[in-house]
């Protein structure tokens, strides 16, 4: 059975707990945790703003995106424009032959 007074009082992890919460007055060991609390507090605080500088946001990302697809664009241009020129120049040289073996055929038929 249990004792709704007895239940209803706080329960205390520890005894300067039990000294802090009755005399408001910290012992060393709840100063030290307090202290060490705020310190790995801080320490985190800090690894965080770390974290979110090196983890480029959304907007970086679709930036560095654009970038890249405007270079491959770019890439892609030049690469198209050289295959043109040189199919450009390929059916020169294949028309210039083919005016050749026309004439070398005329010789041969005279």
């Amino acid at each position: 059975m249990s004792n709704p007074v007895f239940d209803s009082l706080p329960r205390y992890p520890d005894d300067e707990q039990i000294v802090e919460d009755l005399t408001g007055v910290q012992t060393e060991d709840t100063l030290f945790s307090s202290e060490v609390k705020l310190i790995i507090d801080q320490e985190e605080t800090i690894d965080s703003q770390k974290k979110s500088e090196d983890i480029p946001t959304d907007f970086d990302k679709i930036k560095q995106l654009v970038l890249t697809n405007q270079n491959l664009r770019e890439f892609l241009t030049e690469v198209e424009d050289k295959f043109k020129t040189n199919i450009d120049a390929r059916e020169s040289e294949i028309k210039l032959l083919a005016n050749e073996l026309k004439h070398l055929n005329e010789k041969v038929k005279i």
